[in-house]
């Protein structure tokens, strides 16, 4: 038997003396939610945070009553969530990495984020990192996102397309399923 689940899925971003996590996951628990998923990132005094959750519709409803106060509380920031149901939920999709790495260029971004956008695939998680390479000290740019791949994509051709954009532009790349 199949439980009636829904999903709930938070993003925040705020200044880090805020203790929104913490906030969060308790009212989690004390509603009896399931976290699926929990990101948080910091960077100069900011927070990005990313949680889904799920349970039965009244806790999530409940759930989300209590954001509303959040929201209008938090003094520097902003609080977004959005419903899912069963049936919209991660199961209709494959989840998969893909790691690009190349010298510090404006354009990796923008031309990685536009392939998986006009293939209408989802972004779930999208992270930039710069540093410098060890022996040359040559300044590089590593972007890796995780996407959600419809059922009815035809993986082969997606994958050559993707490294042959990535040959076109110099970028070390690879895009395998996720494991994590």
């Amino acid at each position: 038997m199949q439980r009636d689940e829904s999903y709930l899925l938070i993003q925040a971003l705020y200044q880090d003396t805020e203790l929104l996590l913490p906030q969060l996951l308790q009212q989690c628990t004390a509603l009896e939610l399931e976290i699926l998923y929990t990101g948080k990132r910091e960077a100069l005094g900011w927070v990005s945070l990313n949680l889904q959750v799920s349970g039965r519709w009244h806790q999530l409803a409940k759930l989300e009553s209590q954001l509303e106060h959040q929201a209008e509380a938090l003094q520097e920031g902003h609080l977004f969530w959005q419903r899912q149901d069963q049936g919209e939920g991660r199961s209709a999709y494959l989840p998969y990495v893909m790691q690009a790495q190349t010298l510090v260029q404006n354009t990796l971004i923008e031309v990685l984020v536009q392939f998986f956008t006009q293939k209408q695939i989802k972004l779930q998680e999208l992270t930039i990192e710069r540093c410098l390479q060890t022996r040359t000290l040559i300044p590089m740019q590593q972007v890796c996102m995780r996407v959600y791949l419809p059922l009815d994509v035809n993986l082969p051709e997606l994958r050559e397309n993707f490294l042959i954009l990535c040959e076109q532009y110099n970028f070390d790349a690879i895009f395998e399923l996720d494991r994590g």
